[in-house]
């Protein structure tokens, strides 16, 4: 045996060649401290997980629905973590909080209503003691006595997941706001099922704040404030799934509706959330059912109408409301603010609108919004990030104070797959289930046999997409065109397939992006949106591949995927791909696939940070290793370096690899493999060595090996 081999053996395994017998690695743990340990931002604490403190927790709200909402929760999850039983809830719902100053907007009895008009006080209260310990009580606040309104900063310290357990917690009062938004929703023209809520940020007044907000000069990136560049903003609703048979729109906006939208179907009065001149128009004699908007013809001539059928909450009431239900709830309401509270008119009350449109769009499947807008950020954060998209594309900034927003993860498998395939895959997603066990799992799975495997991944809660391409016999004559001696993917045909699985991922997916992880991926530490940065991809994000310190993109085991973007260039990417069906190969020294995206996208492709693609043979210190978030077994996988130990050698196509990962860093090599180690004996004990060996021998020293690399996970 070689003295660098030997130097790996005493790095990994001290001690291991008399420790055959060794006892068995347990892994039991109560499912509280597994979420405190592996994700402490999914954590929910109750009140017996935490030290009471003496004393009621007080704060305060301000400005318009959606940083009252954020401010309510961020304050409570506060209380919570810094141990107290008791909080103190404002006891009101500001009806006119825009902020015409930088001074906030606090409330007061001239300008808001009690918090049980605007939510169900029963509910929240309720759900605030059964899920996390801590008993609210209403107050009103006189002016000495008004606690600061923190703002933002009350974000900063607040448990991520504990915050948007509050927030889903608010439900429309059933009194006053739940019988209206279901009058709307009774009334809208499509199926419930396919309702997409369009939230469109265009007003004069949100030009002035992006053209602030843009150029605040402290380095920080704020370029997608209004649309994506080159794009209309018709295009840029359309690849983001607005176009599909059946879908309807819900307008929420701060304007009328864009002509560009409207069609000969589109029964579109005008209006949106901050457009108030006709609200209580229906007081006057009833309008003719037309709509100068609705023969809207378009003077370009190469103008395509949309398909979809528009509508929004000003129209229904204008159009739709045949037997007066909603006038009337609304005639009740006003007068209700105007006689018990001595309030202004609805017309004025801003906020009261702009919780209406709220709560139809949490009602409806599918959303598009503005992620520089709070109003969108938390939609989007309240589905997880599921059928969410902004049309300005790129990130959400207050992703940077509230570290919810997750990106799903999507996986590609074939049946046709070795069956070491199958165990590498299983290992990755139970390193996603261990380090963030919310987030959403997608595959895109290509059988029908496997019903065993099928039934592990629901277990999983995994995302099944049938995936059966007409284009499977193109590839596979792709790949007897290919050369074997490039990569090792020619040499098997499901392996080639299961590559190729990737390109369709956008026909199956509603999301803005996707994080694409291949099966020999390992998930080390948690991450959120806010871990990729700022300025994203429009289109694939990759990372280098072989050198650590290389900048360019060029390995697509990991990739960041804009959803809309590459459905919309999908069809012209499809007949890219196979007009090189006969020659194997793409223009671009990596081979398959990954070179089809870093040739036809070689405009729109970023560089994603080395951390989130991680090799194992990298030569880098352990306190870089330590800040990544995704080790990848690209080329050589962990039976190959484990074979490498015991002196067996490597394939001819990675031994350069082993023998770098055996000479360069032995100790990245040794933590890299207790990581998967501890993901596959988690899974199965003995699957992914009994599937990678087949001399007994070499089956028990890989299985005692995994054992004591997840017992020692620092390699001492």
């Amino acid at each position: 045996m070689r003295r660098d081999q030997l130097k790996t053996i005493l790095y990994i395994s001290a001690a291991l060649f008399n420790s055959f017998g060794c006892a068995d690695y347990l892994f039991g743990s109560s499912a509280h401290k597994m979420l405190t340990e592996l994700d402490p931002h999914a954590m929910l604490l109750g009140a017996s997980h935490r030290k009471a403190k003496e004393g009621v927790y007080r704060y305060n709200i301000c400005n318009g629905l959606s940083n009252q909402l954020l401010y309510h929760a961020a304050s409570i999850s506060q209380a919570v973590q810094q141990g107290y039983l008791q909080v103190e809830i404002p006891d009101y719902f500001i009806l006119q909080g825009m902020q015409t100053t930088d001074a906030n907007v606090l409330p007061s009895e001239n300008n808001s209503v009690p918090f049980g008009y605007a939510f169900d006080q029963e509910h929240f209260l309720q759900t605030l003691k059964q899920d996390l310990g801590i008993v609210g009580q209403m107050v009103k606040f006189t002016s000495s006595s008004a606690p600061k309104c923190k703002g933002m900063d009350a974000l900063h310290n607040a448990n991520p997941r504990v915050v948007q357990k509050i927030m889903d917690a608010f439900q429309p009062s059933k009194q006053h706001m739940q019988p209206l938004i279901d009058a709307i929703l009774r009334k809208t023209e499509g199926h419930a099922d396919n309702g997409v809520c369009l939230h469109h940020r265009d007003g004069q007044d949100w030009h002035d704040h992006c053209q602030r907000w843009s150029h605040i000069p402290d380095g920080v990136y704020r370029g997608n404030c209004l649309s994506v560049p080159g794009q209309s903003f018709l295009e840029s609703v359309q690849a983001r799934g607005l176009d599909k048979p059946g879908r309807w729109v819900y307008y929420c906006g701060d304007h009328e509706i864009p002509t560009e939208l409207m069609t000969e179907k589109s029964n579109i009065g005008g209006g949106g959330l901050d457009t108030f001149s006709s609200l209580f128009s229906f007081l006057k004699p009833n309008k003719k059912k037309s709509s100068s908007s609705s023969n809207y013809t378009s003077n370009n001539s190469s103008f395509i109408p949309p398909s979809f059928i528009m509508t929004s909450r000003q129209n229904i009431i204008d159009y739709n409301d045949d037997d007066h239900v909603i006038r009337d709830t609304l005639l009740q309401q006003q007068k209700i603010l105007s006689h018990e509270y001595g309030l202004p008119d609805l017309a004025s009350a801003r906020d009261f609108w702009a919780l209406i449109d709220f709560y139809v769009c949490k009602a409806l499947p599918y959303f598009v919004g503005n992620s520089v807008s709070t109003f969108s950020a938390i939609q989007i954060a309240l589905r997880d990030g599921h059928r969410a998209y902004w049309y300005n594309s790129q990130s959400i900034p207050l992703q940077e104070m509230w570290k919810v927003f997750q990106v799903p993860i999507v996986y590609t498998y074939t049946e046709l797959s070795a069956t070491t395939g199958k165990r590498l895959l299983q290992t990755s997603i139970e390193s996603v289930r261990q380090n963030m066990p919310h987030n959403r799992i997608h595959i895109l799975y290509h059988g029908t046999n496997d019903t065993t495997f099928r039934s592990w991944l629901d277990t999983r809660k995994v995302t099944l997409h049938q995936h059966n391409p007409t284009w499977i016999h193109a590839i596979e004559e792709m790949r007897l065109n290919g050369d074997p001696n490039a990569s090792n993917l020619f040499l098997h045909s499901g392996n080639y397939f299961g590559t190729w699985q990737r390109i369709d991922i956008p026909l199956f997916l509603e999301t803005e992006y996707v994080l694409l992880l291949d099966a020999d991926t390992i998930i080390r530490k948690p991450f959120t949106l806010a871990d990729f940065g700022l300025n994203l991809t429009y289109g694939i994000a990759m990372s280098s591949e072989i050198n650590f310190e290389d900048t360019e993109p060029s390995n697509a085991g990991v990739t960041l995927m804009n959803i809309p973007h590459l459905r919309h260039t999908h069809a012209d990417f499809m007949k890219f791909v196979l007009r090189h069906v006969k020659i194997g190969k793409f223009d671009h020294p990596s081979p398959s696939d990954q070179g089809a995206y870093l040739v036809f996208y070689s405009e729109s492709v970023r560089f994603l940070s080395q951390y989130f693609n991680f090799k194992p043979y990298w030569a880098a210190k352990d306190a870089v290793y330590r800040r990544s978030y995704i080790l990848h077994f690209h080329g050589p996988k962990p039976h190959d370096y484990i074979r490498f130990i015991m002196g067996k050698g490597c394939d001819k196509t990675v031994k350069f690899l082993c023998s770098r990962v055996i000479h360069d860093s032995p100790s990245l090599l040794c933590q890299s493999l207790s990581v998967f180690a501890k993901a596959s004996m988690s899974v199965d004990r003995h699957a992914y060595c009994s599937a990678s060996f087949q001399v007994p021998s070499q089956v028990m020293f890989c299985q005692s090996l995994f054992e004591h690399l997840a017992d020692n996970p620092q390699c001492s």
